[in-house]
């Protein structure tokens, strides 16, 4: 914690530390050490896809994203999906960052369009022969639509034809729902971590 408090940037008050591996390989010394600094504990699993990812057939227009107009989407619909303090700053931030790694193809991010209107998303990061996905969003207003299954099938597909052979998908253990929509697409439960997490405010 010392050491990332000597990283951080004046002003910066959201604080994430992940450990590879299952919470109960974890100490009660650093359980303690968590809850000392006030921080919430959450067991990530990465799932992974070495098979054809299947999502059910959807109206929705699904391209990877073409310009400025999406990145705006982008940000409007990740304020829409999670409201915490701060959040536009790092948007903000955050933003263009991915848009320097797409440009060098570090990169690459998808959409979901009903009418022009993004209403899910999600980015991939290629690493060889495994490709990693990146902060799915689903619009609220339609979720439970097939409109994040479809971006991520759209995403396989094209990362396959560029040679990945593996998908890997972190998703929060305590996320049935997500899970299980994850599974129906042809994921399966892989390497465990542990995030230690203490949002602003």
């Amino acid at each position: 914690m010392a050491r990332a408090r000597a990283a951080a940037a004046p002003g910066v008050a959201h604080v994430a530390v992940v450990f590879d591996g299952a919470l109960d390989a974890l100490s009660a010394e650093v359980i303690a050490a968590f809850e000392a600094e006030g921080l919430q504990r959450e067991e990530l699993i990465a799932m992974t896809s070495t098979t054809e990812v299947h999502a059910p057939t959807t109206r929705f227009d699904v391209r990877p994203f073409a310009g400025d107009d999406d990145w705006a989407a982008l940000r409007e619909l990740s304020l829409l999906c999670d409201d915490q303090p701060g959040l536009a700053v790092y948007l903000d931030g955050w933003i263009p960052s991915r848009r320097t790694c797409i440009a060098a193809g570090q990169a690459r991010w998808w959409g979901a369009f009903d009418g022009g209107r993004l209403i899910a998303s999600a980015g991939v990061v290629p690493l060889g022969a495994v490709a990693r996905y990146q902060d799915v969003q689903t619009h609220p207003d339609v979720r439970r639509q097939g409109a994040a299954s479809a971006v991520l099938a759209a995403i396989a597909a094209d990362e396959r034809a560029r040679g990945a052979t593996t998908l890997v998908i972190v998703v929060a253990a305590d996320n049935p729902p997500a899970r299980a929509a994850y599974r129906r697409l042809g994921f399966v439960d892989g390497d465990r971590a542990v995030q230690a997490l203490r949002r602003p405010g």
